[in-house]
This record gives C-alpha cells, sequence and structure tokens, in this order.
C-alpha cells in the first residue's frame, strides 16, 4: 500500500455538523455528496472566510511540525479545560513536548505542552497556531454550522489510497472506519501491516472464543515482535512511571525505546526493559469491547479523561470482560497490564 500525493477537492456545506460529520456538496457544478469524519482532519480557517479540511497530523509529522514551525518565541493558542483559549510563548521545544510561558508575565513558571494531548491547527486569518481540545473543535463544529448558511466554499484535502492486497488487515481496518479511503485510516492499515497483523485474522468471529482472538491480534503481534520485552520510562527513585492514563490503570509500557526514552526524561529517570508473562488476553483500543465500556461512561471512543475515576472504571469494565490489560496502536499510548504480577524487570 501507498499514499499518492496529497490532493484537494472544493466544496460548499450541505447541512449542519451531525456529531463529528459535516455533509458536503461538490462545488462548481458537481452535485457529488459527501460525509467527512472530522475526527481524523485538521480544520484551519483560510484567510478569505472558507474552511480548509486536511488529514490530521501522525505523531511524527507533528513533532517535526513543532520542531520547524515553533522557535523559540513563537506565539501560540492552547485550549483551557474550563474553556477558552490562552496565549503561550514557545521557550523551547523537545520532540513533542513544548516548555512555555505566559507572553505576558514571562517570569511566572514555565508549562508543558505535549503536543498529542492536541489538535494542531492554524487559522490563516491571522498566522496564529492553536492547540486544540474537544471542547474548543465542538466550538469550531458550531462556526462551520453557522458557515452553511453564507456558502462558503470548503476545501477537502485528501490522500489517494492505494489500498492493495485485501487481507486481514484491510478487512479489520476498514470495518471500523465510517469514512475510507481517509488518511487516518490509512495509516491504521499500515501500522497493522507493519506488526504483521495480516498474517493472522484468518478466524472466522462465529463463537466469543473466536471474537477474543481476533481482538488480541494486535497484541499477539507486538508479543512476538519483541519476544515480550517492552519498554517503561520510569522515576529512578521510587520506580513510578509515566503514561497518559488512557488505557486504564496499571504498569504501563511501550514497544518503542525511543519513547519510553521520552517519558523517562519527563520525570529525570531512566528506561527499564519489562518482561510480560505471555498469554494475557488484552483489550485492544479500537476493538468493540474497549468502544462499549467507553460508551457507558459517557465517552465517545477518542475521548479520555485525567480523572483518576475514569481509569478506574475502565479498568473494572475491561477486567469485568475478562481483560488483563489494554493496548493500543499508538506507541504514545502503549500498553497497559492492569495486575503488576503479570510484568517483571528484565536484570
Amino acid at each position: 500500500m501507498k499514499l499518492a500525493e496529497l490532493f484537494e477537492a472544493q466544496y460548499q456545506i450541505a447541512g449542519p455538523v451531525r456529531g463529528d460529520e459535516v455533509p458536503l456538496i461538490g462545488n462548481q457544478g458537481d452535485s457529488t455528496e459527501i460525509v467527512v469524519d472530522l475526527r481524523d482532519k485538521r480544520i484551519d480557517m483560510d484567510n478569505v472566510g472558507g474552511v480548509v479540511i486536511r488529514p490530521k497530523y501522525t505523531e511524527a509529522e507533528q513533532t517535526r511540525f513543532i520542531q520547524k514551525q515553533m522557535p523559540v518565541g513563537t506565539p501560540f493558542m492552547v485550549a483551557q479545560p474550563g474553556g477558552g483559549m490562552a496565549e503561550y510563548q514557545v521557550v523551547r521545544t523537545q520532540g513533542n513536548l513544548i516548555i512555555a510561558t505566559d507572553p505576558n508575565s514571562p517570569d511566572d513558571a514555565e508549562v508543558r505542552i505535549h503536543g498529542m494531548n492536541y489538535y494542531i491547527d492554524v487559522d490563516n486569518s491571522s498566522g496564529m497556531i492553536h492547540f486544540e481540545d474537544e471542547r474548543s473543535r465542538a466550538e469550531k463544529y458550531r462556526v462551520i454550522g453557522e458557515l452553511a448558511r453564507k456558502k462558503v466554499t470548503v476545501t477537502v484535502e485528501s490522500y489517494e489510497l492505494e489500498e492493495g492486497e485485501k487481507d486481514a488487515c484491510y478487512r479489520k481496518v476498514k470495518s471500523r472506519y465510517k469514512i475510507w479511503p481517509s488518511a487516518y485510516a490509512s495509516g491504521a492499515l499500515v501500522k497493522c501491516r507493519k506488526v504483521g497483523g495480516c498474517q493472522q485474522g484468518h478466524q472466522k468471529k462465529k463463537t466469543n472464543e473466536n471474537s477474543k482472538l481476533v481482538e488480541n491480534q494486535l497484541w499477539d503481534n507486538l508479543m512476538n515482535m519483541n519476544d515480550g520485552v517492552f519498554y517503561r520510562g520510569q522515576r529512578s527513585s521510587r520506580g513510578g512511571g509515566t503514561g497518559l492514563g488512557a488505557l486504564g490503570n496499571g504498569v504501563y509500557l511501550t514497544w518503542k525505546p525511543s519513547m519510553a526514552e521520552f517519558f523517562a526524561k519527563e520525570v529525570d529517570g531512566e528506561v527499564k526493559e519489562y518482561r510480560v508473562k505471555p498469554g494475557l488476553n488484552m483489550a485492544d483500543n479500537a476493538g468493540k469491547d474497549f468502544g462499549e465500556i467507553k460508551k457507558e461512561m459517557g465517552f465517545q471512543p477518542w475521548e479520555y479523561s485525567n480523572d483518576p475515576m475514569f481509569g478506574g472504571m475502565l479498568t473494572m469494565g475491561l477486567k469485568d470482560r475478562g481483560y488483563d490489560g489494554a493496548v493500543s496502536d499508538n506507541p504514545a499510548e502503549g500498553i497497559v497490564i492492569f495486575d503488576s504480577e503479570n510484568v517483571k524487570e528484565v536484570e
């Protein structure tokens, strides 16, 4: 599979945003109607009042953007927990992490802003970079709905996807995404094939047992790829680790040494290797069970909270369904093992 050059098409908004989807109709005499899922997109406002919808950055692309477009002194806006935006100024960057201060009070304490916790959009009318959360995205959805009445032009940038062989990864990934093809779906397809998911998945989901086999495909391939050994960035003194907390409560690990090194630097710690007990039943965070539990908690599949209660409820729900942990195909979110007895530090 490969991604061709980025291409764009012109549309007009055909109606209000419904959930995370915006209906569009072809511009310039083209009556083609499409629905665009905004969750996997950047939404930029252009300098003539229109809208540009672009593929969301991957982690690597976002890091490159921060490193190239946000030198020392760059002003930018960041969504605040209670709503609204606050302006900051770059002091320095470390990979995907931005250390910043309030430009109006440069002597105040520095703040640390993790790029992957936000959507990064650029308001081209002012040139200001915006780090947006779900709340500020919802406000932008409202604005898009208002623009529908003005018949503004919407430019949709996308990748022309060459799907390649319709293997297990193709079937698994396509079943998860409403919009196909899309840049987000293509990225998931690449990740699945990279870890060897296309070599499995021939099981038929006719029984609960076979459903568990499908659910464990990503985890099984990561275990095989790493021979059961994973990495953890942790404090040197007490051994406490770091992580986004998006998968529940427990021991967080990653299969990327570079990601563990990043988290270790966050706590001035070190990277340790851990061997995970074989045979664990791990929930895929893009799987059906994970999504159903989050829905019961009042969250969308892509949402999470730093509230400890969120992690506790998610962990309880997954344990009740027989899972020993959870796994994401994003190395920043990584892996969580609920019971520390199931992991052992490699001496």
